[in-house]
């Protein structure tokens, strides 16, 4: 009876420990995922903040006005109907 008893308070006392580790170790888990799910919300910004600067920087219509701007005249194309919107 007296073993019974024993081994009763040492299973609980186990289980009491165990407990207390894995929260405190489930709550370090949750930290990471929080600041890893910031992380990716960030880069997801960025992606689409670039995505729009290089739409821009690289329309056509840019493109053209700078070539005009800062091309020399006698500057020769190699494919024209990048520079150009007129199909031929």
């Amino acid at each position: 009876m007296f073993s019974k008893t024993i081994f009763s308070l040492l299973f609980l006392l186990a289980g009491l420990i165990s407990i207390h580790f894995l929260k405190n170790e489930t709550r370090d888990m949750e930290e990471k995922i929080n600041l890893t799910s910031k992380e990716i919300l960030l880069l997801n910004q960025s992606i689409e903040t670039q995505t729009i600067e290089f739409s821009y920087l690289a329309s056509p219509e840019r493109i053209t006005m700078l070539a005009k701007k800062y091309l020399a005249k006698d500057y020769i194309h190699i494919y024209p109907e990048i520079f150009t919107n007129e199909k031929k």
